[in-house]
């Protein structure tokens, strides 16, 4: 199966490379990506899959079901796993062990199902209202403040040069977090940002689903980001008090004295004009 799939290496080589890092470093953690249902798996080799990473003991793994992706080999190969065929009782049995894996770190697990067929689906068929739930868990504390999650503050504190860098250029005193993307299947788009409205963290989403894929030439998440500030400005027309997210402790050293938060006032206000 690795073969098929075009890796460069054999499960006895990777074992070699595990023993020796753990040799090394006896209380290193180790993560891996996983993928279900690649063309031609059978129960077989999917029950071997799931037993070599029982063996590896990892401390904790991300487990995606395949999905094809226009232009890929793998699109065109025979033996197209069913959908709901990606995860077998082998594979819902993996997912409950680095569920339980995760518990025993001391990591948050209670998000994960016992039964992640329940999961089944990818970013492009998730409705606005998923995104924005996932975002919000993912972005912010589950504090119920307005204050960034670690991963949340990361992303704030990159805003001015990845993706995000349009919007932080329009509102450079308000600090937030967000992410942008296009799906695999070019049929959807999607923008995100995490702020404070009216003392409560939210997440603003907008999202595109054309009737008939693929998405037109250079229309991507990115762009979206036009409409979530059009949205910004309207709130601010209708004197709704969004302010800025607050970094944790750590991320506060980190950020720019100009970018601290602050009520978007009319100084604070974008000037109209085109990005450039």
């Amino acid at each position: 199966m690795l073969r098929r799939m075009a890796r460069r290496y054999t499960t006895s080589a990777f074992a070699g490379v595990v023993e020796r890092m753990r040799t090394a470093k006896p209380d290193i953690a180790l993560t891996a990506d996983l993928i279900a249902g690649f063309p031609g798996e059978s129960e077989v080799q999917h029950a071997e899959s799931a037993a070599f990473v029982r063996e590896m003991a990892f401390a904790d793994a991300h487990v995606f079901r395949y999905s094809p992706r226009r232009g890929t080999a793998a699109s065109r190969m025979p033996d197209q796993v069913a959908p709901e065929l990606s995860y077998s009782a082998a594979g819902i049995a993996l997912f409950r062990y680095l569920r339980a894996r995760r518990e025993l770190a001391g990591l948050p697990a209670e998000r994960l199902p016992d039964d992640p067929t329940s999961l089944l689906g990818n970013s492009s068929r998730a409705t606005a209202e998923q995104i924005g739930g996932y975002l919000h868990r993912k972005l912010l504390a589950a504090d119920g403040s307005c204050t960034l999650s670690d991963t949340g503050a990361l992303l704030a504190l990159h805003r001015r040069a990845g993706t995000l860098r349009w919007l932080a250029w329009r509102w450079p005193k308000l600090v937030f977090a967000g992410k942008t993307g296009s799906s695999p299947h070019d049929d959807s788009a999607v923008a995100g940002i995490a702020v404070c409205l009216d003392e409560r963290p939210v997440v603003l989403v907008a999202a595109l689903r054309p009737l008939q894929a693929p998405l037109p030439d250079g229309l991507h998440g990115s762009v979206l980001l036009r409409g979530l500030d059009a949205y910004l400005r309207e709130l601010r027309r209708l004197d709704r008090r969004v302010t800025s997210v607050a970094l944790p402790a750590w991320a506060e050293e980190i950020e720019a004295p100009a970018a601290i938060p602050a009520t978007i006032s009319a100084a604070a206000m974008p000037v109209e004009k085109e990005e450039r």
